[in-house]
């Protein structure tokens, strides 16, 4: 994991926010927030207001948001890179925070179990060495009736950043500006008609730098079709509560 962690410190992501309390406000991150989740993760209507919540590879603002959004919870937070860790840990102090721990680690170096209500993994178990062993682990982490929230690199909706991610990989680009500055040109090269352009329209991490870093030039990067990620539940030890949402 040394890459990635390498990766996430020169290329900080996402993107820090500074003022959080601004952008809960206007519905940032609202497709993460519980009450969205509330009849799937807990549909037997257990109560999460003051819930045991573990964030597996928190990144730069969702612990914050959470710790902001929901005050009563008790937040523990880890992310590999040391540089995410400090922009958290400066919120924290900003907003005087009280229910949020966080501390640079890596997930397979956990050693509690059994002690979450919900675990949290957005983004995350794609870039591990072994996605399963993974899922394991977190799943050790929590109670007998604890819920996941799990997020997934799709392999069909990222179809256009594969077409590219293989060109890129012959042209033996890496993390440099030089090469981030070649990625931009080379897709603004591309038709209209090209798969990139519709997964550039819904995401804003090809905004900026480490974004594109993220999307096009990550070291580690695993996609799943829907069998694969039922099949990599249940070699977990896990079962499928629900989709977010089925429709997607």
């Amino acid at each position: 994991m040394k890459e990635v962690e390498t990766q996430y410190n020169k290329w900080v992501y996402p993107k820090p926010i500074t003022d959080m309390k601004e952008k809960i406000k206007q519905g940032f991150y609202y497709d993460l927030h519980l009450n969205v989740f509330e009849k799937i993760i807990f549909p037997e209507g257990k109560n999460y207001d003051s819930a045991e919540i573990f964030i597996a590879g928190c990144g730069t603002n969702q612990a914050i948001y959470y710790a902001l959004s929901y005050p009563n919870t008790n937040i523990y937070a880890i992310d590999l890179s040391s540089k995410t860790i400090e922009h958290n840990k400066k919120m924290i102090k900003q907003y005087n925070i009280k229910n949020l721990f966080v501390e640079q680690k890596d997930i397979m170096k956990v050693g509690f179990k059994n002690k979450y209500d919900l675990v949290v993994a957005s983004g995350v178990i794609h870039h591990t060495q072994n996605p399963k062993e993974t899922l394991k682990k977190l799943s050790n982490t929590g109670k007998e009736n604890c819920a996941m929230m799990i997020s997934v690199y799709s392999s069909y909706s990222r179809v256009g950043v594969y077409f590219l991610q293989k060109v890129f990989k012959l042209l033996n680009l890496n993390q440099s500006k030089k090469d981030i500055d070649l990625v931009k040109r080379f897709i603004q090269s591309t038709p209209q008609r090209h798969p990139i352009h519709g997964f550039i329209q819904g995401s804003k991490d090809l905004e900026y730098d480490s974004g594109l870093v993220d999307t096009f030039l990550h070291k580690r990067d695993i996609a799943y079709d829907v069998p694969e990620l039922k099949n990599l539940i249940k070699e977990s030890g896990l079962y499928m509560q629900s989709w977010h949402d089925n429709i997607h």
